[in-house]
């Protein structure tokens, strides 16, 4: 067992100093490579010792701290920088190197106010879905810039349309009850969340 994890610190340890430090970029093979590379191999050991934790099992998480390390899909591309952003328990923590739509494993390495900034260790290929922009789960927790797909199932005090995305309620002006809509998340607030309408021809469907 010693054995596995002094390996395990020899692969991991010196790609994320390297990415940290802007010196190189890890090497990514071909997304749909059946071969699994020793990286690879270290993560998924890393993933079952629980050491690693899997944030696309829609299980919360509580807040990162510097030193942890997860499992994720890059959502999206920082808008101040290129690079990606994964969300970990709603906190946005930049990752450079990291590509929207790429299942990557990457250690937090710094925590700023309410972002987190990460250093990538390894790639697992990309999901097509996201990096086209599809709408995210929406049984799973709400995330402020999230993009989602549901029905109005009811109105709020000021009359805008009611969504429930993980069982919280996020309010969508311009929508009505029964309509099946694409949103964005542009406001958390708590108990509930404030949505923009992103339907391209403004019909839901």
């Amino acid at each position: 067992m010693t054995l596995l994890f002094r390996n395990l610190r020899t692969l991991a340890r010196p790609a994320a100093a390297a990415v940290v430090a802007g010196m190189v970029p890890l090497a990514c093979g071909p997304a749909d490579r059946a071969a699994t590379s020793p990286a690879d191999e270290a993560d998924l050991a890393l993933l079952e010792l629980g050491r690693v934790r899997d944030l696309t099992t829609g299980i919360m998480v509580e807040v990162p701290e510097p030193g942890q390390r997860f499992r994720g899909v890059v959502r999206e591309e920082s808008r101040e920088s290129s690079d990606g952003v994964v969300f970990v328990a709603g906190m946005p923590v930049l990752v450079p190197g990291a590509r929207p739509g790429e299942h990557i494993t990457f250690e937090v390495a710094e925590i700023r106010g309410r972002m987190g900034f990460g250093a990538l260790l390894a790639r697992h290929g990309v999901d097509p879905a996201v990096r086209a922009g599809a709408p995210e789960p929406i049984d799973r927790a709400p995330r402020q810039g999230g993009l989602y797909r549901g029905t109005v199932d009811g109105r709020g005090r000021l009359g805008d349309g009611r969504v429930r995305v993980g069982g919280v309620p996020i309010y969508v002006p311009g929508t009505e009850v029964g309509e099946t809509v694409t949103f964005r998340i542009t406001q958390l607030r708590g108990t509930h969340g404030v949505g923009e309408r992103v339907d391209a021809d403004g019909d839901g469907d």
